[in-house]
């Protein structure tokens, strides 16, 4: 009789352990089809006027040519991404939450975050809302000191600014109506926009806001046919233009 309540209790032993770790596998599947999900699917990407989507700033574009931009400020704007160095300058009082520490802004002061990784929502010169980590964090050049080795976490919303900065920043798309100057591999070739479409679709470099819109770094080579067709800019004008020069020479 001994033996064989010990050879059920196995059994249950067994049996239970089967339970967990198929409860175990389905969790770990449920959280990757999440993952999966919301990677490719997140409604709050949508519907913005401007918007850029990141994804990670390791990633390399194969086929690559140099972008120079000044455009002007979308209306509005979504950075979610990884970024070297993220920078701001509040252009008012407001409390930015470090950590577990409530630290009061005010007017001119600056902060910055190494190794920025998270989501920053833009309204015009103001950001709505902030949520991220970073490895180190900076106000008026003063570090933040932090209680253990983790990531720092950081959150505000409703924040004036008068500079932004990213730092080797890569994002996966950035298309509004805007004027301004894109040069492409160091004035090979100037894209004149005047109320018109700037769309790209992979962007790595560094991206600043201030008065305007700054991007410095490099884009996918076919995002070059695709500016020069959504503007007025007209590759056969330019080389007859060019044809009546060497022509005036002679």
């Amino acid at each position: 009789m001994s033996e064989e309540v010990e050879f059920v209790k196995d059994e249950k032993k067994a049996s239970g352990k089967f339970r967990w770790k198929l409860y175990l596998g389905l969790f770990f599947a449920g959280l990757l089809l999440f993952i999966g999900y919301t990677s490719f699917f997140n409604p709050d990407l949508m519907g913005l006027t401007g918007n850029v989507v990141g994804v990670d700033k390791e990633t390399v574009i194969e086929d690559a040519v140099g972008l120079n931009a000044r455009l002007g400020i979308p209306g509005s704007l979504v950075v979610d991404s990884n970024s070297d160095k993220l920078s701001i300058r509040v252009s008012e009082q407001i409390d930015f939450l470090i950590g577990d520490q409530k630290v009061s802004l005010s007017k001119g002061d600056s902060i910055v975050i190494d190794d920025f990784s998270g989501r920053v929502s833009v309204e015009g010169k103001t950001i709505v809302g902030l949520e991220g980590r970073g490895s180190r964090v900076f106000i008026d050049g003063l570090p933040i000191s932090h209680k253990s080795d983790l990531l720092i976490k950081l959150s505000v919303e409703g924040l004036g600014y008068s500079y932004m900065e990213f730092e080797n920043v890569y994002l996966e798309s950035l298309s509004y109506i805007t004027s301004g100057l894109v040069r492409i591999n160091e004035d090979k070739l100037v894209i004149r926009l005047d109320e018109e479409s700037f769309a790209i679709d992979r962007f790595k470099g560094d991206l600043t806001i201030s008065n305007d819109v700054r991007m410095d770094g490099k884009i996918d080579r076919n995002d070059v046919g695709n500016l020069v067709e959504d503007s007025d800019y007209s590759l056969e004008e330019e080389l007859e233009d060019d044809s009546e020069d060497e022509d005036s020479t002679k």
